[in-house]
This record gives structure tokens, C-alpha cells and sequence, in this order.
């Protein structure tokens, strides 16, 4: 069976086609997928190709790996949809949350406020981002850095 093949079958799956469905309309930049560990790479790669958005599918491949402390591949995955849509502030703030758990708060704090410069209109991302940025300037030792970042937080929830 070929690859368009196995993925024509893995696309029947009414689980799957509801995440389809779901990543299809535009408004999701993630989907949950549950399922057995070997079919993942199957379900992202129907994902990708019904959807027509293959960050959708690499953004769902980090947070999965992500979850499971895999931060090299999330931060893999995430630096592929970078590449492929270099203004997306929810793939900069999905790295910049994977730097601090690697702990590199400086990197951390550059794509969170590189993502403020392209997340106008979303208050509640922008309100994220400014979290971010407080936890890295925290972890910097900037404490004053970090309590203004909280205060841009809360203006923007």
C-alpha cells in the first residue's frame, strides 16, 4: 500500500475526521490527537494533508512531544513551522514556552516579544506572550523587568 493510500484509510477513522474537520476551519492552531503511539505519525500526516496546514500539524507533533519532555523535537518541530510561517506569534510563543523549559530564558524572552510584534488583534495571545516575558526576565534575575511584563499581562487579558 502506498503512503496516499495508508492515508486514505487513516482519514476514515471518525475520531481523526473530526480533528480534520476541526483544523480545517482556520480557527485552531492546535488539535488534540489521542490515540495508539505508533499512528501518530499517520493521523499528523493526514492532518497536513486534508488540512492544507502543515503548521497546524507540526504546532499538534511539538505539543505532543512537548507533553511527553521531548523539548529537542518540540523545539524541532516548531523551528520547521518557523520556516514555514515565519509570522505566526503562536509558533514563536510555542518556542519561546519550549526555550524556558530548557532553560535558556534569553532566547525565551526574544521570540515572545518577536511574536508581540505580529499578535495584534489576539489580546489573549498577547496577554500570554507578556506572561512569558515576565518568566523569563524572572528566571534572568529581573525582577523589576518582570512585575512591569505581568502589569502589560494584565492590561491585555
Amino acid at each position: 500500500m502506498s503512503l496516499h493510500g495508508l492515508l486514505d484509510a487513516v482519514v476514515k477513522d471518525p475520531a481523526l475526521a473530526e480533528a480534520i474537520r476541526a483544523g480545517a476551519d482556520g480557527n485552531r492552531m492546535h488539535v488534540d490527537l489521542v490515540g495508539p503511539q505508533a499512528a501518530r505519525p499517520f493521523a499528523v500526516a493526514a492532518l497536513a494533508r486534508e488540512t492544507g496546514r502543515p503548521v497546524l500539524a507540526l504546532l499538534t507533533t511539538a505539543k505532543t512531544q512537548q507533553g511527553s519532555g521531548d523539548f529537542n523535537g518540540a523545539a524541532s518541530s516548531l523551528e520547521r513551522a518557523q520556516r514555514i510561517a515565519p509570522r505566526e506569534p503562536q509558533v514563536l510563543y510555542r518556542l519561546a514556552q519550549v526555550r524556558l523549559s530548557q532553560g535558556d530564558a534569553p532566547q525565551a524572552e526574544q521570540l515572545a516579544r518577536r511574536a508581540l510584534t505580529y499578535a495584534n488583534g489576539r489580546p489573549s495571545l498577547q496577554a500570554e506572550l507578556w506572561n512569558t516575558i515576565a518568566q523569563a526576565r524572572e528566571k534572568q534575575g529581573d525582577s523589576a523587568g518582570a512585575a512591569l511584563a505581568r502589569q502589560k499581562a494584565r492590561v491585555n487579558s
